[in-house]
């Protein structure tokens, strides 16, 4: 007999809804959720095939731990035994900071929340920190900074109302094809469809405006749309004297940001930056979508805050088909930020007393011998941090490194321990998605071998080392509860809630956000216009990297590396360049490169693809190959947000 269960896809944040079909304890395959108000039963090709991750035979199945080079089974008694006895140790002689915990964009709000509490109230840590980091750290900073909340101001689903869609450093239409239907409804009724991308995407075809701009000057492009906007007298003044700060400053700071200074450094030409700077000001209602093309950048935060000011006055939020909507990456990065996985916040945004270490500060604190010890929540840093042979160099000089993951990755090898945990299907609890839904999971079928849900995980350590009051929760909805009363976006959800197909949206009943106020203390948004200062050194090589995500896989590929049909369709890596580039090196497409940078060096296959010259394209799904091993460790010195876009390169055929 078939039956069906509700899950959420794990894959990104737009959170999906689909069923699980299960025969014999075993889950079949996939039936749609026509009923789910934002997919409306649509998936695309990783929500389809996101089932056969759940039954691989090579999934953990039961703790290991490392003797020598060589892993052996271990008990959940001996191994979290072992485990406590070392961070106590660590502890007692190197203080809590000396700790460190990379939380899961990809678990639970419910296992985050214990994480978080598990770092600050056992460790007595702020170290911790989730992959939003890695992505859209800026994006929540400048958003906070703005309107008060680090949210997208309205429903993914409204973005089918609005008369202009201005989309920015991200590729939807491949990335995150469900949203794509949205955007060709409003393109069908009419609005008019701006791309910013030095790709020509997928979703570059459907736009009205294409501007193919050299990664990292979004800065100077919206300063010069911005600048338009108040040459041409269509800046909303009534409703940013009422609603926002310090209007004039922003007028005279863009003073000399024309179109024909942007040129130069975007190599767009001025009156095309007009007239796009036109269409978004003078349509009625318009939205902003951005992705990592814009965040993953040493100037990530002030970017964001540029496109908050564009926004702003242009009068752009608030209302139905308004505001702006960034693209996070994994299934719950938004619900992991919101229970407090941040050393700046406790849940809630929370500001903390004393803040931790984010990411890469950890690895750097571990390189320099500084931080003794990291758990690892279903984070693969060996393949999604920058600079790889540093973070291996720092992994390694860690007394204790543990990993909790459904898999054995590139990072989980470098463990003492390896801690198998169930995957969304064998769990309950929530996600929040980029839209702000929080959505149940229901358990599908059990985890395989002795692997153990995350939160009880957490709670089991927690007992080990003395703190097991703290953590006698007996399901997840106990902790939900907690989390309810701790975390103020979700005030007054409840079980039955976030129980309906799709779920809740937070904040309760409100829709669009800022119709009426800001969450600010004055209750008025704050223009931004702060430059942060870096010193990087930059290479002057004659080519620009830029990394990114590709159709048919998701992040690491941890997960869509183990898909068959993802493999099949991405075949082998490759590296996009331009014809005209291709030609002047004297290569031929599929021809053989070394891309080199100043910290090494990747041999792979060429393929012609419309895109900037001088700019060529890496997809990041390959660890095999290293590519973020090219790439220095840069951070944004708002955010800590790494620059992944943007990396000056050598290319040369190979020998």
């Amino acid at each position: 007999m078939q039956e069906r269960r509700y899950s959420i896809c794990p894959f990104c944040g737009l959170g999906c809804g689909f069923y699980l079909t299960i025969a014999n304890g075993e889950v079949t395959g996939i039936d749609y959720a026509m009923d789910h108000p934002f997919n409306e039963g649509a998936l695309c090709s990783k929500g389809n095939t996101s089932f056969e991750v759940i039954q691989r035979h090579d999934r953990l199945f039961e703790p290991m731990k490392r003797i020598e080079n060589e892993f052996s089974p271990a008990s959940w008694e001996e191994a979290l035994a072992t485990i406590a006895n070392r961070l106590r140790e660590i502890k007692e002689k190197y203080g809590g900071k000396s700790i460190g915990i990379f939380a899961s964009s990809k678990a639970t709000n419910e296992e985050n929340y214990l994480v978080q509490k598990f770092a600050r109230k056992v460790l007595e840590t702020d170290n911790v920190d989730n992959s939003i980091r890695l992505c859209h750290a800026a994006t929540m900073l400048a958003l906070r900074e703005s309107f008060g909340l680090p949210y997208p101001t309205g429903p993914l689903e409204d973005l089918e109302h609005a008369n202009c869609i201005l989309i920015i450093g991200v590729n939807p239409f491949e990335n995150a094809p469900v949203l794509a239907r949205r955007i060709l409804r409003a393109k069908e009724k009419g609005a008019k469809i701006i791309v910013v991308d030095p790709r020509r995407t997928r979703t570059s075809w459907h736009s009205d405006f294409y501007l193919p701009i050299y990664p990292g000057t979004d800065v100077q492009l919206i300063k010069a749309f911005i600048q338009t906007v108040f040459q041409s007298k269509l800046e909303r003044r009534e409703f940013l004297r009422d609603r926002a700060e310090s209007l004039n400053d922003l007028e005279r700071l863009v003073a000399d940001s024309s179109p024909e200074i942007a040129s130069s450094s975007t190599g767009i030409e001025p009156e095309y930056i007009r007239k796009v700077a036109l269409t978004f000001a003078l349509a009625d209602k318009a939205s902003i979508i951005l992705g990592n093309g814009l965040t993953q950048h040493v100037n990530g935060t002030e970017a964001v805050g540029w496109v908050a000011n564009l926004v702003l006055i242009t009068g752009n939020i608030g209302r139905r088909g308004t505001g702006i909507f960034p693209l996070l990456d994994q299934c719950n990065m938004m619900g992991a930020s919101d229970m407090g996985t941040l050393p700046e916040f406790y849940p809630g945004y929370v500001k903390a007393e004393q803040k931790g270490l984010t990411l890469i500060e950890m690895i750097e604190a571990a390189h320099s011998e500084q931080m003794k010890a990291i758990f690892i929540v279903g984070m693969n840093p060996m393949a999604s941090f920058p600079n790889t042979s540093f973070v291996k160099e720092a992994l390694t000089r860690l007394d204790l490194l543990v990993v909790q993951d459904i898999f054995m990755t590139e990072t989980a090898k470098l463990a003492h321990f390896v801690l198998p945990t169930a995957c969304w299907a064998e769990t309950e609890g929530t996600f929040t998605s980029t839209g702000r839904r929080v959505q149940r999971l229901t358990r599908a079928m059990e985890p395989p071998g002795t692997a153990l849900e995350g939160w009880r995980i957490i709670a089991r350590l927690a007992d080990q080392l003395g703190e097991g009051e703290l953590f006698r929760y007996n399901s997840w909805e106990e902790i939900f509860k907690e989390t309810v009363a701790n975390v103020r976006s979700y005030e007054g959800l409840t079980v039955d809630d976030v129980s309906r197909i799709g779920g809740a949206i937070i904040p309760k009943d409100r829709a669009e956000l800022y119709e009426n106020r800001f969450e600010t203390e004055k209750g008025r948004a704050r223009l931004q216009y702060t430059t942060y200062a870096t010193n990087i050194e930059r290479e002057s090589l004659p080519f620009t990297m830029i990394t990114g995500k590709v159709l048919h896989h998701h992040g690491t590929g941890s997960m869509t590396r183990r898909i068959s049909f993802a493999m099949q369709e991405t075949g082998e890596p490759y590296l996009e360049i331009s014809e005209e580039d291709l030609s002047a090196l004297g290569l031929r497409n599929g021809d053989e490169v070394y891309v080199r940078s100043r910290l090494g060096e990747i041999r792979v296959k060429t393929k012609v693809a419309k895109i900037k010259t001088k700019v060529v394209f890496l997809p990041f799904h390959f660890p095999d190959l290293s590519p973020n091993n090219l790439i220095p460790i840069n951070l944004d010195p708002a955010s800590k947000t790494p620059e992944l876009k943007g990396i000056s390169v050598s290319i040369s055929k190979a020998k």
